[in-house]
């Protein structure tokens, strides 16, 4: 489950703008060339007209070593929140002067750190900005960002370097900041584009088989949905509104409760997050409304969630007491079946909201299901095992097998009989703990005997209800998926990029989706490896149980969103859910980085919104370690599309294909993005295939598109394959090598790829950061642990902070000669933080103190092995670490 942030402090909203991930870097090479007209910010010293308005920096412009050039360069050392270097100027300068902003780098003895660049209007108004490649340690490099990529300001009075972390980052250097121009390149002998870095040599080779014959069916479009509209990426065919303000959001009056997310707070946010102007926001149905006429023009499928808990908030007062729980005077009572004639200007004193009215406002305004304007899908609720936790003030007892499956046939009946062919989604069930015993329900052993998981008594139950009430009640099986993986004991579904081995477990985990032979570091994996490779588990349980029911992943997110780990994760789940036939899909998050780019990637390749293929065929890899590989045809079959993701960190790969089947396949285009830049760049061109065989240089960490051309009948010749990168010198920024530098790519000795330019810059918009978090708080009684045996080292990890609040990730790991059979972890809190929610643990705080205990699935830790959990807090003033933690009532070591 993802938190939609509700406010922001100050900085939240000036200065926390996070950026598309840019990486115009020259790792040693010649600048892009410049036209006269420049002005240098920094050289050796401040340039005289400008300023250092620094803030939550430490800055030293005299700094003598290292230096790129001279005898000083300027040392920048983030130390507060959302810190940035902000270099002042003494007047405007109208933002066409200049067309190229440069500057060189060092990242210093440790590297990595994680900056944006951004404008500064005269007005004190922040561009967009761009996210600068990490930097290398004790590095310099060149970095030229053209002005038009750092977003729309009408003149320019600062330029800031900011930290995207929201917490210090080590010391890195800059060195000749400088305003200039962009110069268009012109044909003629003198001029060579500057490339991108060289790919380097194939250490390898992979086959990939397609047979366009095969395992064809058609691939839903609304697999390409989202929670969030990314700003950067065309229209997407399906769209959700959901998430847990929906659970208390009361249709009549368009106000929600945020729950634990935000001190329970009844409040107007929902016409806030759907820009309904203050003046509509109290109109009946104005925020699904909105969201509906969104759809209506992009043309999606919408899936508005209704409420099934109970209760609805009947005011925007803020905060309910616990005092306030449901029933009381600030919920209406929900009631699915009114029994009556329906209005569309409903009652507001009468302290009862219904659901089939809901639908009946719905259906008047745009029609039925089946009309081109209706609303097409109705969502059970939200994440129904959490409510005793994320909505206690509505729902504070914990959700029992038979009261789910009444409260859904209730409902879904109800919505049936105002919009029979309305689909019906549900349970909306949060991760595989839900899944698996609706979290440890109290009637799961006794409602759920005879069943596998909870997955397989839902079904059975609608479909026996089906049989009672004469029509369908579930039509999709609607499930939420945030990975449990973990690399380096790190969760993947951090947003950041985390570590090598946190990266690996991301690109590797939707293999767990279908792999039979994979095995992630998780407690799934560890406790409940028969439920495992998911889809498949899942299908068996439609098939037995409830033959025909679709299947959804209406939330999922595999993190890394700022880091081309996450875009290949996400590429790779994309071409998953077409191959497995998943009905629909919505990710959670509208990051405009790499998770942008692989909706991209099948979504609009090419720029000209040309998309991947309608009809699944079979692709097949001989590595699935290190690749993935899709395939599939356009409607009349005249074009095959090929996914190809390479996710080894260091190798190129030889990607040798063989097409079976009597159909010709000769010219075509490949498409893609890499480590270097999360925009879609043309990488080369395919000139012909023989006998339906080809070759291609797939470089490390990249994510291709191929789309071949279909020229006829296979011909019985044989003939030298030539795929060159043919698109044209254009006036962007590039990433270049060193000033000699000439990039061949050579697959084969019969495939030659070379590269000519580089991909074009295009400038996204930016979303307000939300904090990230996927709660698997349970009820199990808390265990008592036994004496610890040996020693331990805690890694206590802020993994997201805003102006009131923060998650934390807590890592134990075992550095005693023992295993550890159960834990417990203790602390102090040093100021006023006050946990919320917490996962993977049996968590009770009193006043500062704060005692974590194990969870059956992760009781155990092996001498060397690490396990972890997580919490939500709230906190006011400063938010410091924990100075010290006892495991099993003995001192732990801290990790800085």
């Amino acid at each position: 489950m993802r938190r939609r942030l509700t406010t922001l402090s100050y900085s939240g909203i000036a200065l926390m703008l996070c950026s598309l991930v840019f990486s115009i870097v020259s790792l040693a090479g010649a600048p892009m060339a410049r036209a006269a007209g420049s002005v240098v910010l920094y050289d050796e010293a401040l340039a005289s007209g400008w300023e250092n308005w620094s803030w939550g920096t430490t800055t030293d412009y005299a700094n003598t070593a290292p230096v790129h050039s001279g005898s000083a360069s300027l040392a920048v050392t983030y130390t507060g929140e959302w810190s940035a270097l902000y270099l002042h100027g003494s007047a405007a300068i109208p933002a066409d002067t200049y067309s190229l902003l440069s500057f060189w780098l060092n990242g210093g003895a440790s590297g990595n750190q994680n900056i944006s660049v951004k404008l500064v209007s005269g007005e004190g108004d922040f561009s967009t900005g761009v996210t600068l490649a990490r930097p290398a340690a004790n590095t310099w490099a060149h970095y030229e960002l053209p002005i038009a990529s750092l977003g729309e300001v009408p003149d320019i009075l600062g330029i800031v370097f900011q930290d995207n972390t929201g917490g210090p980052q080590p010391v890195y250097y800059l060195d000749e900041i400088t305003l200039g121009q962009l110069v268009q390149p012109t044909a003629g002998p003198t001029l060579t584009p500057t490339p991108m870095p060289a790919t380097p040599a194939p250490s390898g080779s992979v086959s990939i088989a397609i047979d366009p014959s095969a395992d064809r069916h058609p691939i839903s479009p609304y697999i390409y949905g989202v929670n969030q509209d990314f700003a950067n990426v065309d229209a997407l065919p399906f769209r959700r509104m959901g998430g847990n303000r929906m659970t208390g959001y009361n249709w009549e009056n368009n106000a929600s409760n945020a729950g634990s997310d935000y001190i329970y707070s009844s409040d107007s946010y929902m016409c806030t997050d759907q820009s309904v102007p203050t003046s509509q926001c109290s109109l009946p149905g104005a925020v699904v409304s909105k969201f509906q006429d969104r759809s209506i023009a992009q043309g999606a499928y919408s899936l508005a969630t209704l409420q099934m808990a109970g209760y609805v908030a009947r005011d925007k007062n803020g905060t309910v007491t616990e005092a306030e729980t449901a029933p009381s005077a600030r919920w209406d009572q929900v009631v699915f079946a009114k029994g009556a004639p329906f209005t569309t200007t409903p009652v507001l004193t009468d302290g009862v909201v219904y659901m089939d009215e809901f639908v009946n406002f719905l259906v008047k305004k745009y029609g039925p299901s089946t009309s081109a304007t209706g609303v097409k899908g109705y969502s059970l609720d939200n994440e129904p095992a959490l409510w005793s936790s994320t909505h206690v003030r509505i729902h504070p007892s914990q959700l029992t097998y038979s009261e789910i499956v009444s409260r859904s046939i209730g409902l879904a009946s109800a919505v049936k009989g105002v919009d029979p062919n309305a689909e019906i989604f549900g349970p909306a069930a949060y991760g595989f703990a839900e899944y698996l015993n609706l979290q440890s329900a109290p009637d799961a052993a006794t409602e759920g005997a005879g069943y596998r998981w909870f997955l397989d008594y839902y079904l059975a139950k609608l479909r026996a209800a089906e049989t009672q009430h004469g029509k369908r009640l579930l039509d999709v099986l609607d499930l939420h998926w945030y990975p449990e993986a973990k690399g380096d004991g790190v969760r993947i579904t951090t947003a950041d990029a985390g570590s090598n081995a946190t990266r690996s477990a991301r690109m590797q985990a939707p293999r767990t989706l279908w792999d039979p032979t994979y095995t992630e570091d998780s407690w799934i994996a560890q406790w409940n490896s028969s439920f495992l490779p998911l889809l498949p588990n899942v299908q068996q349980s439609i098939d037995t149980y409830y033959p025909g029911t679709k299947l959804a992943f209406t939330e999922f997110d595999y993190g890394g969103s700022v880091d081309i780990s996450g875009g290949i994760a996400n590429a790779d789940v994309l071409g998953i859910f077409g191959k497995y036939n998943v009905y629909a899909a919505s990710h959670w998050g509208n990051d405009p980085n790499y998770v942008a780019a692989s909706y991209k990637l099948f979504r609009n390749y090419d720029g000209n919104h040309s998309t991947y293929g309608s009809t699944n065929v079979r692709a097949t890899t001989s590595d699935t370690a290190n690749t993935s590989a899709y395939a599939s045809l356009n409607e009349d079959g005249s074009k095959l599309h090929i996914i190809l993701l390479n996710k080894n960190f260091t190798s190129s790969l030889t990607g040798n294909f063989s097409i079976a089947g009597s159909t010709q396949y000769g010219s075509g285009d490949v498409w893609g993005f890499n480590q270097y830049t999360s925009n879609i760049f043309h990488d080369g061109t395919i000139s012909a295939v023989s006998g339906n065989s080809f070759s291609y240089v797939i470089p490390p960490l990249t994510a291709f598109h191929i789309v071949l051309n279909a020229s006829g009948t296979v011909p019985t010749s044989t003939a030298t394959v030539i795929a060159t990168n043919t698109a044209t010198a254009t006036a962007t920024a590039t990433r270049t090598a060193t000033p000699t530098v000439t990039v061949t790519r050579t697959a084969t000795p019969t495939v030659t790829v070379t590269r000519t330019s580089t991909p074009t810059v295009t400038t996204t918009r930016t979303a307000t950061p939300t904090v990230t978090m996927t709660p698997t708080r349970t009820s199990t009684p808390t265990v008592t642990p036994t004496a610890g045996t040996g020693t331990c080292q805690v890694t206590y990890t802020i993994s997201s902070q805003w102006g009131t609040g923060f998650t934390a990730d807590v890592a134990i790991k075992n550095t005693g000669s023992a295993a550890l059979s159960s834990w417990s972890l203790a602390w102090s809190f040093a100021g006023n933080q006050q946990i919320s929610n917490a996962w993977n643990t049996a968590l009770t705080q009193t006043g500062a103190g704060v005692v974590a205990n194990n969870m059956p699935y992760n009781a155990s830790i092996a001498p060397g092995a690490s396990t972890s959990f997580g919490f939500q807090a709230s906190y006011s003033g400063t938010n410091a670490k924990p100075a010290s933690f006892t495991l099993n009532g003995t001192a732990c070591t801290v990790a800085p």
